[in-house]
């Protein structure tokens, strides 16, 4: 481990601060919350401690904004649970969000893969046959503009049942991510950006970052997630039956 940075509890019995990041009460998604906490105490996870979920202090009633504001909303929110995670002893931080549907064995096949950061695979909201893995694609030759985000999104059969990031840079939401502590503890820390005009998004940016500053990073076709309210884990599972 490096400066600064700290391992809490023994590598056999892990720490995990399950963490929802909230905007506002009343959201589109408060009516898809009950589930993602369901599914959050229905972990079998034998192997280690998990603490009771953590959510994000919701921002004042009647705060709005629109879709390219919500991005800067929701940095503060997943930096504010990366500080509350560091007051705790826990080892790892695991992000679910509220419109996420998580397996009961999620966790447990999360920290098996003993990596700095891991996460499952879902579909976006507007398609079961894509998946919000994407790996990092560079232009075909110098001519393309290399400012651009040359990432391409895999589609969701591909990679079930794979492990991705192994030979190439891959990035992913935050909808079912576990992070080892050590991840934010560094010099700089690394944490959630996004000032426009940036070009990536900002879970994007951060599982880009991480795989620069050397961490490694995963995506465990395995680890299959609901993405509410179009694809339930329902739905999904029966997808690859």
């Amino acid at each position: 481990m490096g400066p600064g940075q700290t391992d809490r509890g023994s590598k056999k019995t892990p720490i995990v601060f399950p963490a929802i990041p909230w905007l506002v009460d009343g959201n589109k998604f408060e009516p898809f919350l009950e589930s993602a906490l369901a599914h959050l105490k229905a972990q079998k996870c034998p192997d280690a401690k998990v603490l009771s979920p953590f959510l994000s202090e919701p921002y004042p009633p009647g705060t709005t904004f629109n879709i390219k504001e919500q991005m800067g909303f929701l940095n503060v929110k997943l930096n504010e649970i990366i500080e509350a995670f560091l007051e705790s002893d826990a080892t790892h931080i695991w992000f679910v969000d509220a419109d996420s549907e998580v397996l009961p064995d999620a966790l447990q096949k999360l920290l098996e893969m003993d990596v700095d950061i891991a996460s499952g695979i879902s579909p976006p909201h507007f398609s079961k046959k894509k998946s919000t893995a994407l790996r990092w694609m560079p232009p075909a030759s110098p001519e393309y503009e290399w400012s651009r985000p040359y990432y391409r999104s895999y589609n969701l059969r591909d990679v079930y049942g794979k492990t991705l990031g192994e030979d190439r840079i891959i990035a992913t939401g935050h909808f079912c991510m576990l992070c080892k502590r050590r991840v934010f503890e560094g010099a700089p820390p690394l944490r959630f950006i996004y000032e426009p005009p940036q070009r990536l998004a900002n879970e994007v940016l951060f599982w880009q970052t991480a795989q620069e500053l050397g961490f490694t990073c995963r995506i465990n076709g395995s680890v299959l997630c609901g993405h509410l309210p179009e694809f339930s884990l329902k739905t999904m599972l029966e997808e690859f039956e």
